[in-house]
């Protein structure tokens, strides 16, 4: 929650999903690069992900009590970019972010019930989306899906493959992705 003309205001609350009883209240925080397009919060395992005002530390909170679990500092030079569209994405196993790095921009990806690192992309002002253990970035210049350990199994190459992100699914251990046919292929296969 936001005060009406005073953006430093915040509360950030923890309601339960069936009765909206209020579990929890927090000062200061706010959601860690909201994805603007479905207002899809980072979380996962219980986890919900935020960051304060310098938006340089992510932080994991008890979706339940919201208890700080972890933090963990950006690398130096590097900030979350506050309105992007498909800036974010998560899954219950993963939280992938986009991130403003200055001439060095980076997509990170974690564990949201740890914090920890599990793969971290080079790519410029990237659009990333998350379904299962399957993260997807588009950076104006080729689409990228990586596996949980960062290995790209996909790459396809083009300025046109999406116009924004293309829209991914991952269903019965396929990877479906919804593309602009016109763009070059990198000849790998679509399916994992």
């Amino acid at each position: 929650l936001e005060r009406t003309g005073h953006r430093g205001n915040r509360l950030m609350v923890g309601l339960d999903a069936v009765s909206g009883t209020l579990l929890w209240r927090q000062r200061g925080d706010v959601p860690a690069a909201t994805e603007r397009t479905t207002l899809r919060w980072p979380a996962g395992a219980g986890v919900v992900i935020v960051t304060e005002d310098g938006r340089h530390t992510l932080y994991g909170r008890s979706a339940t009590t919201g208890r700080r679990i972890w933090s963990k500092r950006l690398a130096h030079g590097c900030l979350l970019p506050e309105a992007v569209p498909y800036a974010s994405g998560s899954s219950e196993t993963l939280a992938a972010f986009s991130l403003d790095c200055g001439a060095r921009d980076r997509t990170v990806t974690l564990d949201p019930r740890t914090g920890r690192t599990l793969f971290v992309t080079n790519a410029a002002h990237a659009a990333v989306s998350v379904d299962g253990d399957v993260t997807s970035v588009f950076d104006g210049a080729g689409l990228y899906a990586y596996d949980r350990s960062g290995h790209a199994f996909l790459v396809r190459k083009g300025q046109d493959v999406c116009r924004e992100m293309c829209p991914t699914a991952v269903i019965g251990g396929h990877l479906v992705i919804a593309y602009d046919v016109a763009a070059p292929s990198s000849g790998r296969p679509v399916t994992s």
